[in-house]
């Protein structure tokens, strides 16, 4: 019987990374989060909240009349050990 692959909103990519930062990373998140995966994700969302944070707060130096309202920003659980992936 075959089976059809259903679609999917993820997508795998590849990272080099050193060996040791690895191994750093993996032994300060293995008690907060589930998997390697998960840990990662979460990364991504924080980095992506202070990159939009940082833009935000630069706009309104430069401009502190201008309204930000079309900038979402996105709010992280403060649950690690929740599934962050999808949201």
């Amino acid at each position: 019987m075959i089976q059809k692959q259903q679609k999917s909103n993820s997508i795998r990519i590849w990272l080099n990374i050193h060996k040791n930062f690895l191994q750093q990373f993996d032994t300060q998140t293995k008690n907060n989060y589930s998997s390697r995966n998960e840990a990662i994700r979460h990364g991504m969302k924080l980095v992506l909240i202070e990159i939009t944070n940082y833009k935000t707060n630069k706009t309104q130096t430069q401009n502190p009349d201008h309204t930000l309202s079309h900038i979402q920003t996105t709010t992280i659980n403060n649950n690690p050990k929740e599934d962050l992936s999808d949201e």
